[in-house]
C-alpha cells in the first residue's frame, strides 16, 4: 500500500499509501474492510471509520453511519464480531445524518465529529 517514485538521484522518495491502512495496538487494520461489513447491516446507507485519539497508545476505531434511525451499538458490534476479529470492531459509533463531503467529493474527515465518549457502550 506504500506509494513512492524514483528520484533521478536513484532513491525512492516515499509519497504516502494509497490505501486506508492503520495501525492499532501492534495490529495492521484496513478501514476499508470494516466500512464494508459495516454496509452490509441493512439500515445503514453509508459509513466511514476513523482512527481518533492524540497518542498511539490511546488510539480507537470510531464508525460513522448515516441511517433512518440510530442503531444500538451493541447491534452494530454483534453484527461485526460475526465476521471481524476484536480488534477491527470500532469502539464508538456516530449515527449521522449525511457524511461531510470536500469541494471534491471526497469524505471531509475533519469535520467528522469526536464521539461522545459516555455514549459510546450501550
Amino acid at each position: 500500500g506504500d506509494m513512492g517514485r524514483w528520484l533521478s538521484d536513484g532513491n525512492i522518495e516515499f509519497l504516502g499509501r494509497k490505501d486506508s491502512q492503520v495501525k492499532l495496538r501492534g495490529y495492521r487494520i484496513e478501514l476499508g474492510e470494516i466500512e464494508q461489513q459495516l454496509l452490509e447491516y441493512k439500515e445503514i446507507e453509508d459509513v466511514v471509520v476513523e482512527l481518533r485519539g492524540e497518542y498511539q497508545e490511546d488510539h480507537y476505531l470510531v464508525g460513522y453511519y448515516v441511517s433512518e434511525e440510530e442503531i444500538l451499538t451493541s447491534d452494530l458490534r454483534d453484527h461485526l464480531l460475526g465476521t471481524l476479529p476484536e480488534y477491527m470492531v470500532p469502539t464508538y459509533y456516530v449515527h449521522m445524518r449525511s457524511i461531510p463531503l470536500t469541494v471534491n467529493g471526497k469524505v471531509d474527515r475533519k469535520s467528522l465529529p469526536d464521539p461522545e465518549i459516555s455514549a459510546g457502550l450501550d
